[in-house]
C-alpha cells in the first residue's frame, strides 16, 4: 500500500495533532484544579464573609469561563489551519505519489526529498527527463491573471512559482557538480484538489496543472535519457543523504 507516512508534511500534521492533545487535556486539568481552589476557597471564607465569598466566587467564574471560551477558539482555529496547511497537503501529496507510482517501471520516483531545511515533494527520474513536482492541496479554482496566481481570483499567499523553481535549480546544480553534466530539471506545479482554469502554458518556466497532469508532462516530455544516465542520477540522489550530509 501507497504511504507518505514519513514525508515532512505529514509529520508536522501529526506533530501539531499531538499538541493539540496536549493542550486540550491541559486547559482540563487547568478547568478542575480552578474550580476545586476556589471552592475551597468559597466555602473556607462564606461564613465570616459570605456576601464577599459569593462576590469573588461569581467574578473569579465569569472571568475564567470567557478566558476558558477564548482558548478553546483558539485552539479549534489552529486545528483547522493544522487540517487545511498540513493535513490536507499530506493528502494532496500522498494522490500525486500514487499517480506517479502507476508509470512504467523506467521511471524512478522519488518522495519527500531534503536539500535542507526545505524539501522538494516529489522527483521523476526517467526516459523523458528529470522532474521536480511541488504540490498544492488548494481547492477551488486556480488562474493567473494580473502576472499573478489566484485561487477563486483571490491572490494566493507564498511564492509558489519560485518554490517550484527553486527545487528545479537545487537538482540541476546537485546533479552537475556530481556528473559533471548539465541537465534541464523540468519543474512542475501540482494543484491536486483544484481545477485549473485559463492555464494551458508555462508560466515563468514552470508546468502548471492539476491532478493527472504530473504524468501528462511526464510522458510527454522529451528530454531523453540513457538507462546509464537514470542510473547515474538516481545514485546521485540516494547518495545525497548519506554521503554530501555527513
Amino acid at each position: 500500500m501507497i504511504s507518505n507516512k514519513e514525508s515532512f508534511t505529514y509529520r508536522k500534521y501529526l506533530k501539531n495533532k499531538k499538541l493539540f492533545k496536549c493542550s486540550w487535556l491541559f486547559l482540563i486539568i487547568d478547568t478542575i484544579i480552578f474550580f476545586y481552589l476556589l471552592i475551597k476557597f468559597y466555602y473556607g471564607a462564606y461564613y465570616k464573609y459570605p456576601l464577599g465569598a459569593s462576590i469573588i466566587l461569581i467574578f473569579f467564574t465569569i472571568v475564567f469561563y470567557l478566558e476558558t471560551k477564548k482558548a478553546e477558539k483558539e485552539l479549534v482555529e489552529e486545528e483547522r489551519h493544522n487540517y487545511f496547511t498540513w493535513g490536507r497537503g499530506a493528502g494532496g501529496e500522498l494522490i500525486v505519489k500514487k499517480s506517479l507510482m502507476t508509470l512504467d517501471s523506467d521511471y524512478k520516483i522519488f518522495s519527500d526529498f531534503h536539500p535542507g531545511e526545505w524539501n522538494i515533494d516529489h522527483i521523476c527520474v526517467g526516459p523523458t527527463g528529470i522532474f521536480a513536482i511541488e504540490v498544492k492541496a488548494h481547492k477551488g479554482t486556480i488562474s493567473y491573471t494580473d502576472n499573478k496566481l489566484k485561487r477563486n481570483d483571490q491572490e494566493l499567499d507564498g511564492n509558489y512559482l519560485g518554490q517550484t523553481k527553486q527545487g528545479s535549480v537545487f537538482l540541476n546544480q546537485l546533479i552537475k557538480e556530481k556528473l559533471n553534466k548539465e541537465y534541464f530539471v523540468v519543474p512542475v506545479l501540482i494543484f491536486s484538489n483544484a481545477k485549473i482554469k485559463g492555464i494551458n502554458h508555462k508560466i515563468e518556466n514552470v508546468w502548471i496543472g492539476g491532478r493527472g497532469f504530473e504524468k501528462w508532462i511526464i510522458q510527454n516530455c522529451k528530454n531523453a535519457l540513457s538507462s546509464k544516465e537514470i542510473e547515474d542520477i538516481c545514485n546521485v540522489l540516494m547518495n545525497f543523504h548519506t554521503e554530501d550530509r555527513k
